[in-house]
């Protein structure tokens, strides 16, 4: 007689008594009912899902099955000839259960890990919105790394955080930011964060109550707020709200409450502003995933200046590009064939802002198939490679101008199963210049 496994009954019995009484309460206190509905059948699903998780077993939200094509672990292709030489910072679970960063050299060698625990970081600070957790429910999404060895990180929707060389807090700040950090000509850090609209808000007509209202927060060096450009306020100001109506074919969980779902900045650097004549040094490029949406906002007048939909779908990571076009990472969602087999896979694609043409840089192929239906992200190395962070897949692969893989790093957690990566970031090897000799540094 097969076992049942009561482990995952007892916690869908539990959710759904939680989406009776959410059901009960959205009726008392008159509540938006469809965002109810949909948020508890969204946790139903999540902890049918993860129940391993949930109950403390294994962080399996942060797990996913390995692709059979994909084999070994850790560095597993390094061509030195064509690959882009340097350090790369990555940000992931390892093998101990534990968040953390390391920094690694071209060959896979750990030159520096910086571990963190979520709520050593937040103890001081039981209100925040996902204390009392444990560590491996937040993980780090969105990482910069200085040349003395500290790194500025997000925990998705957890606080932004600067740590040290040996992982202690130099200074942190208790709002949700997610997703990226990008660090504009004058040190200030450009992050997205985000604010719950309990209620409807006349600012936003058309809008229902529960709204997730994605925030660009500007940041300074020493970790203080300096200026809050709210991203729906931003479209509303430019006559741009009928993009909004979009959202509801958006095939996303989050669809009724998540409006746009900021998921990366970039600011326009002065030395490259001469490539990009519509725009102005320190204009900001946003990707907003659930709208199918890149835009420019003009941080000043905080005003859309330029925006497009195009062929890419829940794309990430827009970035300028240093011959006056837009790359980003176009995901393509969760499509798949009746065989359970990603269909499209995911691209890297340019935009040319003036025609909005779009070029596709790097796609899945039968040589190298590539799909990540959230998450992800790529970078622009100096020499025309590509680094792409393929998250749901554990991998982190450079392709070289000819589009042939010419570096590969695998994060493993066992012969089936991978951890995903949220980011993988190339950098000049003198960044790790820090990592050289005895640090001293105490177990984080």
């Amino acid at each position: 007689m097969k076992k049942l496994p009561w482990l995952k009954i007892y916690f869908g019995s539990a959710v759904l008594l939680l989406f009776f009484m959410g059901g009960m309460l959205a009726g008392i206190f008159n509540l938006a009912p469809a965002i109810w509905i949909k948020n508890g059948g969204m946790a139903l699903q999540d902890w049918a899902e993860h129940y391993q998780h949930y109950s403390g077993l294994r962080p399996d939200k942060f797990i996913r099955k390995a692709r059979p094509s994909l084999q070994g672990s850790g560095v597993v292709i390094n061509d030195k000839a064509r690959a882009y030489p340097g350090v790369t910072l990555i940000s992931s679970m390892w093998g101990d259960y534990r968040n953390g960063i390391n920094l690694i050299d071209m060959d896979g060698k750990v030159l520096h890990q910086w571990r963190v625990s979520y709520n050593q970081i937040w103890s001081d600070t039981p209100n925040f919105p996902q204390s009392k957790i444990r560590d491996w429910d937040v993980d780090i999404h969105g990482a910069l790394l200085y040349p003395d060895g500290s790194v500025v990180f997000n925990f998705e929707y957890g606080g932004l955080v600067k740590i040290d060389k040996c992982s202690r807090v130099i200074w942190k700040l208790a709002r949700e930011t997610h997703h990226s950090i990008k660090k504009d000509d004058d040190g200030n850090l450009w992050v997205p964060a985000r604010k719950l609209h309990q209620k409807a808000d006349d600012h936003f007509p058309i809008l229902k109550a529960g709204i997730e209202e994605d925030l660009i927060l500007k940041i300074s060096p020493e970790g203080k707020v300096i200026q809050e450009i709210p991203v729906l306020s931003a479209i509303y100001k430019s006559d741009l709200a009928g993009l909004l109506l979009g959202v509801k074919n958006a095939d996303t969980a989050n669809a009724l409450t998540d409006i746009g779902h900021l998921n990366s900045i970039d600011v326009l650097s002065r030395n490259w502003v001469k490539q990009f004549p519509l725009f102005s040094a320190g204009d900001l490029l946003i990707s907003l995933r659930n709208l199918n949406l890149v835009m420019v906002i003009d941080p000043v007048t905080e005003k859309v200046k330029w925006w497009t939909m195009g062929s890419f779908a829940f794309q990430h990571d827009a970035h300028f590009m240093d011959d006056g076009h837009i790359g980003l990472l176009d995901n393509r969602g969760e499509v798949e064939n009746p065989l359970g087999v990603e269909l499209l896979g995911s691209r890297i694609m340019a935009i040319n802002p003036a025609t909005k043409q779009e070029t596709v840089l790097y796609r899945s192929g039968a040589d190298n198939f590539f799909h990540t239906p959230i998450r992800g992200k790529q970078q622009f190395l100096p020499n025309g490679n590509i680094l792409i962070t393929e998250w749901a897949a554990g991998r982190v692969f450079e392709v070289d101008k000819d589009r042939h893989v010419v570096w590969s790093y695998l994060n493993r957690f066992d012969k089936d199963e991978m951890y995903i990566i949220s980011q993988a970031m190339r950098y000049d090897a003198s960044y790790a210049n820090f990592a050289q000799g005895d640090l001293a540094c105490p177990n984080p």
